[in-house]
């Protein structure tokens, strides 16, 4: 029963957190919100969501660590849910903290602390911790990366990284069969 348990609380916790079906990495693809819009309303596509990803170094109380930024709107996450479980969503300047960057990234970061995130440039700029998430899709995992994650709006971090678009496309599909996945990927390359 206890396995029976788990596999339902496993298929439960990865609905509510709308992983992507298909992701397209780019670099610095300037959208507009009619490109933006066309994509999210392609054949087969469900829900669709523009981010942007960002790797840096982090400075947390003197220590620093690798991390990755994502840069997203988190009052509305169609795809690849962050999950907020303490504090508040973050404003301009401000970032949430992954739950899982203490035990798999060995770097623990509290809600109030000062996190120093370095820009393209090299300089390091304060963002305050506001409160704490979590998403299936990006936090730092024991067997995957063991880079801090960290996110924050989608303008500020730009602002940090020196760029104005997205570099990452989540589409979560209708219908995710290999051949209509390999269709609606065509269109996605046409389209952006």
């Amino acid at each position: 029963a206890a396995p029976g348990l788990m596999n339902s609380a496993m298929r439960r916790d990865a609905r509510a957190a709308r992983l992507y079906d298909v992701a397209v990495a780019s670099h610095d693809l300037a959208l507009s919100p009619i490109q933006l819009h066309a994509l999210g309303h392609l054949l087969n596509v469900a829900a669709f969501d523009a981010r942007f990803e960002y790797s840096t170094r982090v400075t947390v109380g003197g220590r620093q660590q690798d991390a990755v930024v994502w840069g997203l709107d988190l009052a509305s996450q169609p795809v690849d849910a962050v999950s907020l479980t303490t504090g508040s969503l973050p404003g301009h300047g401000e970032l949430l903290s992954d739950k899982g960057n203490g035990s798999a990234a060995d770097l623990a970061v509290t809600v109030g602390d000062e996190v120093e995130v370095r820009d393209t440039g090299g300089t390091q700029t304060s963002m305050r911790v506001t409160g704490m998430a979590h998403s299936l899709a990006t936090s730092p995992s024991s067997v995957g990366s063991s880079n801090a994650v960290f996110y924050a709006n989608v303008d500020a971090l730009r602002s940090l990284a020196g760029t104005g678009g997205f570099n990452y496309l989540a589409f979560r599909l209708i219908d995710n069969s290999p051949g209509a996945r390999s269709a609606t990927i065509a269109a996605i390359h046409t389209r952006s």
